[in-house]
């Protein structure tokens, strides 16, 4: 049994706010793209469907982009406090414990003899 004690806040950090900024711009791409089939679809729209829903698509992008950057830095904050706050609890009252296993690679179970 193994327990960790300790979380590097940097390294926790970077993975939160990578998923963060991913998940900001899959969000706001889709938002666009649901709105793009909604203004194609409606009967009763006046004017170019297509114009519109090309400068739609567009903006969408430019905001996914930016918004993608926005989520990454609340994601790295929300990661920085995250390892704060656990490595103050797994400090005062003990870290998750974990069973941990050696997996055997490939090369290593080939180089095996069987001894019978």
């Amino acid at each position: 049994m193994k327990e960790l004690k300790k979380i590097d806040k940097k390294s926790l950090t970077k993975i939160v706010s990578l998923f963060c900024g991913i998940a900001g711009f899959l969000f706001v791409f889709l938002a666009a793209l649901f709105v793009a089939i909604n203004i194609i679809l409606q009967k009763d729209f006046v004017g170019s469907a297509l114009a519109v829903t090309m400068l739609n698509l567009g903006i969408s992008l430019l905001l996914a982009v930016f918004l993608s950057f926005v989520f990454a830095g609340v994601g790295w904050i929300i990661g920085w406090l995250s390892g704060i706050v656990y490595n103050a609890y797994a400090a005062r009252y003990g870290g998750i414990k974990m069973e941990l296993i050696d997996i055997e690679t490939k090369n290593e179970v080939e180089n095996k003899v069987e001894v019978k």
